[in-house]
């Protein structure tokens, strides 16, 4: 029999290129063409273990309803999405397309190439239902950056007269491909969890100021002066304050503190002002930025802009406000100053 083996996963968010493929024409190769000519577009929101390497390549396709069943025309029409895993909570580029597909469960089994066609309809007409299963939805194609490996996820159920189903064979899984990809690299990992932002605890100032003096001090990578940091960004005194006043929010998953902003809210403008935000550098380059200003974004959903200013010279963070949808309103003192309306591209509509 087909080695194989049965995964549970939770929901999997992707980012990508989509394109309907048909008989008549297979849009996979372009739909991939695309994704590598642009993919410094998503690199910095892509899922990743804690080597640094990307958790996966996802192949993701669903019927054209986007129920995610399978093709049609004997599994040959549907909708196909090229991409990186990210976090659910990712905002969009512009120009990409985000998916969230179901939590379901695989049988998932590594495939060649050479023998794509075979492998699949091998699956489909023989394993599954010697199985006493069935297929429950479209098949995906998925890449393991680490191992380079290809892999064919089906999704299955036990069919009406399959009963419980024999049992898996020994190597059978339960787990995230998070934890698949990061097995064999052994240290800690923040795996596919939701980022949220609360008010921050005054027994957390301490370690978010730390956290500041780590992130801020990177600053000289991307052409800023050693010391040149904001004001207070070392002082406990000042983020107590700021704390005090409601203004200081810890970026949190699960119980896991990753960084922190300092927000002022104007609900009598209808506008929010970001003071500052900073991911703890050990953090950093893993989409947590991104999520933050998405997670700030969604807190306060009765704000019709949002504002900030930053260096000119810092070309890190005033590519990064670019990049979400943020547009430079004018430049004084060598700072650049943002807004960012909700009408505009790459909202927190964005996010599904």
């Amino acid at each position: 029999m087909m080695d194989y083996k049965m995964i549970d996963l939770p929901k999997i968010a992707i980012i990508g290129k989509e394109g309907l493929c048909t008989k008549e024409k297979n849009a996979v190769q372009d739909l991939w063409q695309q994704v590598n000519s642009n993919f410094a577009d998503i690199a910095d929101l892509g899922m990743k273990n804690a080597d640094g390497s990307f958790v996966g390549f996802w192949g993701a396709m669903s019927d054209e309803t986007m129920s995610f069943m399978p093709w049609t025309d004997d599994f040959s029409r549907g909708l196909y999405l090229a991409g990186v895993e990210v976090y659910e909570d990712t905002p969009v580029p512009e120009g990409w397309v985000k998916w969230v597909m179901p939590a379901r469960k695989y049988l998932v089994t590594e495939v060649a190439p050479e023998t794509y066609e075979e492998t699949f309809r091998n699956v489909i007409n023989h394993l599954i239902p010697e199985l006493g299963m069935k297929l429950a939805g479209a098949v995906c194609d998925f890449t393991e950056p680490a191992t380079r490996q290809n892999k064919l996820f089906f999704p299955v159920e036990w069919s009406a007269s399959g009963g419980s189903g024999p049992v898996p064979p020994a190597d059978a899984l339960s787990v995230s491909t998070q934890a698949c990809a990061a097995a064999a690299v052994g240290s800690k990992t923040v795996g596919r969890r939701g980022m949220y932002i609360v008010k921050a605890d005054a027994n957390q100032v301490e370690i978010i100021v730390d956290m500041s003096i780590r992130a801020f001090e990177t600053d000289v990578n991307v052409g800023g002066v050693k010391g040149d940091c904001p004001p207070g960004f070392d002082s406990i005194e000042w983020h107590q304050q700021m704390a005090r006043e409601g203004r200081l929010y810890q970026a949190m998953i699960e119980n896991d503190l990753v960084g922190a902003a300092i927000v002022f809210p104007d609900e009598t403008k209808c506008s929010v002002y970001i003071g500052r935000v900073f991911i703890d550098s050990v953090y950093h380059r893993k989409g947590y930025g991104i999520r933050l200003m998405g997670c700030i974004e969604k807190n306060f959903p009765w704000a019709t802009e949002f504002n900030l200013d930053t260096p000119c010279w810092n070309v890190r963070t005033n590519a990064f406000y670019k990049r979400l949808g943020y547009r430079i309103i004018k430049v004084e003192d060598g700072f650049a100053f943002y807004q960012k309306r909700n009408s505009e591209p790459n909202t927190i509509q964005n996010l599904t």
